[in-house]
């Protein structure tokens, strides 16, 4: 910094901070999952639910490509 500089660290009204707080998907159960993630796709959607009963599926094996995809809207 030069002399031209106005800066004062000792004044507080020039500092501001902010905290984000992200999900880590890895660590979340479905239900958390469907909070943070609802327009998503992946074992914790009624979409997905729905159609293993309709199914009579009894597991899924998903991958990150199933995941990325947006829920349907019906």
């Amino acid at each position: 910094m030069d002399d031209m500089t106005d800066f004062d660290p000792d004044d507080d009204r020039r500092h501001w901070s902010e905290v984000l707080v992200f999900p880590h998907p890895a660590r979340l159960d479905d239900i958390a999952m469907d909070y943070y993630f609802r327009s998503y796709d992946g074992k914790w959607s009624e979409q997905t639910k729905r159609a293993m009963k309709e199914l009579g599926a009894k597991g899924l094996e998903l991958n990150s490509n199933w995941a990325l995809e947006r829920a349907s809207s019906t």
